[in-house]
């Protein structure tokens, strides 16, 4: 199945200004909380589930757009949601050295397109 491209979520991550190149990867994930009821007992259970990944490198000083896959998981939540998934995006930068990793919480939210006109030739 393949994505439509008002589906494709898409983060703009900028160089922090290093001298080299930056490179990485993104997770997005969904924190899931379960119930479950032993007898008298009643368990929280949360776990991870992934939902997309992206790859990125940035030039230094400079900005670019990742958009990132997501699994059949995440494009079920999308489209339940009408659009908008509230999830965590790890963002795990490998290079230039030592390895960071960051997580935020974020939003995806349908975004309107706009069509530019090439320039004719």
């Amino acid at each position: 199945m393949q994505e439509s491209r008002k589906n494709v979520p898409a983060v703009k991550l900028r160089s922090a200004g290093s001298a080299s190149t930056c490179s990485g990867k993104l997770t997005l994930t969904l924190t899931v909380k379960t119930r479950i009821k032993k007898g008298k007992k009643v368990r929280k259970i949360s776990r991870t589930v992934p939902l997309g990944t992206g790859s990125f490198v940035i030039p230094p000083g400079k900005t670019v757009i990742v958009k990132l896959k997501l699994n059949a998981r995440g494009r079920a939540l999308l489209k339940a949601g009408h659009g908008r998934l509230n999830a965590r995006l790890t963002i795990l930068r490998s290079s230039p050295s030592p390895a960071q990793t960051k997580a935020v919480d974020v939003t995806i939210v349908p975004q309107k397109t706009v069509k530019v006109k090439q320039p004719k030739k």
